[in-house]
């Protein structure tokens, strides 16, 4: 367990009146400092799951994605070989004599099938360890959950079953909502509401419209995102490159559907081959939607979602693996962060302020393989990025089992050789205190 004098320390170092935000756009200048990184712990091979072919038993254990927990003290990874692991920043974190630091994982949950989703509970609360909780969405499980400084422990399970064959349901998506009372998973065509307190199946769903104003038409791809607004609009984007709107962030009716893809004017700069990531301003005014094999973001005024107001271009994340985004709130409005396939994050700063094409207006080298997650600290101008990618010719077994669903992650032309050694880092970074 975290000594309670360590927990004091790290949380009045993140809450002193000497850390704020960062004021106003980032200058493309600027470098920020790496101040702690899981050096090569994870930059070897593992076996994979029992049942998966000998020959392709080697696979690089990347970081498919990171989240920062609500209270900033940690940070939980999923990475290639099925397991969710706890970093607890250390207390000295933004000690410039001690950096940078090195990451050791606090705990670590293995799964015995592959994790499509999971979510971190809203009231986390490294202080208190009944708060410790997030959510996962292993398939062919119950959905679960599970305290990350005793993943032994399972308070509840969720099962989530299908009546046509009683196979379980195994949400791609997953958020929690209502403060953490109630969660909504998204499945092939589907999004569920289910109450935490409740141990059962989900209280009601509603199905993903294929069109605005369709009538028993639905989509019936995999909900592969999900992002409640500051006006409780939930957002639910799909493979089929559809996005619904939800009311009551999830619990009222479908308000409408549309496509993010463009008129044929605009085929060339809108490409892509489905929602994998949604975020909103923090106004609530703008939609934010990240496509795979996509070079850019784009952006749509909540007022009107029929029509695109800008694209945010050259990403550089034509890919079929998933790189997630993430929107810091700013003084001077906000900046949309997102990672590349050449290791490069980029930010645009106030999307949907211009229209049209918006280039970035930064880019930073942070990684040598893809970045599949930037995510911010809630409290701090502190950002945390991850990255790596599966060898070419190697294919995991939850590929192998979904390629025609086209909701997991596969091998493409951008993977790295077998023979290169692999980036796969979990890096943290100071934009406070930036280096040279």
């Amino acid at each position: 367990m975290i000594s309670s004098a360590d927990l004091s320390a790290y949380l009045d170092g993140m809450q002193s009146p000497d850390v704020v935000d960062r004021d106003g756009p980032l200058d493309s200048a600027i470098r920020p400092r790496r101040i702690a990184d899981t050096r090569t712990s994870f930059c070897h091979a593992f076996k994979q799951h029992t049942g998966v072919k000998p020959s392709r038993n080697d696979q690089p254990n990347f970081f498919k994605q990171a989240q920062f927990s609500p209270d900033g003290t940690a940070v939980v990874t999923h990475n290639a070989d099925e397991s969710l692991r706890t970093f607890v920043l250390p207390p000295d974190l933004l000690d410039s004599a001690s950096q940078p630091h090195e990451l050791q994982p606090y705990s670590t949950l293995p799964s015995a099938t592959n994790v499509l989703s999971y979510a971190i509970y809203p009231g986390f609360n490294l202080a208190d360890p009944s708060t410790t909780l997030i959510l996962s969405a292993p398939s062919n499980l119950p959905l679960r959950l599970t305290n990350v400084l005793d993943p032994s422990h399972i308070p509840a399970t969720y099962p989530y079953i299908n009546s046509a064959n009683e196979a379980f349901i195994a949400p791609n998506s997953v958020s929690f909502i209502d403060r953490g009372t109630n969660f909504v998973a998204g499945s092939a065509g589907r999004v569920s509401v289910f109450d935490v307190t409740r141990q059962a199946g989900p209280e009601f769903y509603h199905n993903l419209k294929a069109k605005a104003g369709a009538t028993g038409m639905r989509d019936t791809s995999r909900i592969m995102a999900l992002s409640v607004s500051s006006d409780r609009l939930l957002a639910a984007g799909s493979t089929n490159r559809n996005v619904g709107i939800f009311g009551n962030s999830g619990r009222g009716a479908c308000e409408t559907t549309f496509s993010v893809a463009g008129q044929m004017s605009e085929a060339t700069v809108t490409k892509g081959s489905g929602v994998m990531s949604l975020a909103w301003t923090p106004d609530g005014k703008y939609l934010l939607v990240a496509e795979r094999q996509s070079d850019g973001l784009h952006v749509y005024d909540v007022r009107n979602l029929l029509r695109r107001v800008a694209f945010l271009s050259d990403r550089n994340a034509k890919t079929t693996q998933r790189l997630g985004i993430d929107v810091m709130a700013t003084r001077e409005g906000c900046e949309v962060w997102a990672g590349g396939v050449d290791g490069v994050t980029r930010m645009w700063n106030n999307p949907g302020s211009t229209e049209g094409e918006h280039r970035p207006d930064a880019e930073i080298k942070m990684h040598d393989d893809p970045v599949s997650s930037v995510v911010w600290h809630p409290i701090v101008a502190v950002l945390a990025t991850c990255s790596g990618q599966r060898s070419r010719g190697q294919v995991s077994a939850a590929d192998e089992a979904s390629s025609s669903a086209s909701d997991n992650e596969s091998h493409s032309d951008d993977e790295h050789p077998a023979s290169r050694q692999s980036n796969n880092t979990l890096k943290i970074w100071d934009f406070m205190q930036p280096g040279s």
